[in-house]
């Protein structure tokens, strides 16, 4: 089965501090690239993290990627902060990340638009049987809806407080520690949490930290392969 995963750089594999990691090693320190080495399905993986990405810019190309070949695949998609904002440029057919020092932009209902690309991706997603799992990189969710919409979208863990890729690095996923306002921050490197062996200078998962986040996510995303099958 191939694993085809989208996000921002949490799923690139992107460590900016101390030293900016190459494009290769990207590749090779990603979770979505080490959870070939765990007991799944996966054989192969797309992998369609990119740095900065908006959640339009997520859904964008789940949307493109679904209307390719997809026999055989696994979806995993990774929202990002809902405070980023993207611009669709059509030269290239991509959303592009605003610079929200130097460009204008419209204010948006950041949980109405966070809440309509999952379950747009959930509707989209089951049309075409293609078996798939949500999350979100460092942010958690707001949950306006009956948390059962959430569970039924396939949200890993939306019932629980700490449920994202950041939390399963601060050691903290599916804990009772209590939400605060420094955890609906819009980015993940104002997080007061400090560097350790998972979490780098930039608060980006370390190689060690993707390897825990690829671990803590293979049993879920076969239970839905496994559910799905049934």
């Amino acid at each position: 089965m191939k694993l085809v995963a989208f996000g921002d750089s949490f799923v690139e594999g992107l460590i900016k501090k101390p030293i900016e990691n190459s494009i290769e090693e990207r590749k090779k320190i990603n979770f979505v690239s080490q959870l070939l080495n765990l007991d799944n399905p996966f054989s192969t993986v797309e992998n369609f993290g990119a740095r900065g990405s908006s959640n339009a810019s997520i859904a964008h190309r789940v949307w493109k990627r679904a209307q390719e070949d997809t026999r055989d695949c696994f979806f995993l998609i990774c929202w990002s902060s809902p405070y980023r904002y993207g611009h669709y440029d059509n030269h290239v057919d991509n959303y592009r990340t605003l610079d929200l020092r130097k460009e204008i932009i419209n204010e948006k209902d950041r949980q109405f638009e966070t809440d309509s690309f999952i379950f747009f991706i959930k509707s989209l997603l089951e049309s075409y049987n293609i078996p798939y799992a949500q999350t979100n990189s460092f942010a958690t969710l707001e949950n306006r809806l009956p948390i059962q919409h959430y569970i039924n979208a396939n949200y890993i863990c939306a019932d629980q407080k700490r449920h994202t890729l950041f939390d399963i690095i601060a050691n903290r996923f599916n804990s009772n520690l209590d939400l605060t306002a420094n955890d609906f921050e819009s980015n993940h490197d104002m997080f007061d949490v400090p560097a350790s062996d998972l979490i780098a200078l930039c608060k980006h998962p370390t190689d060690q930290g993707h390897k825990k986040i690829a671990e803590t996510l293979s049993p879920f995303l076969k239970k839905i392969i496994d559910n799905n099958a049934n």
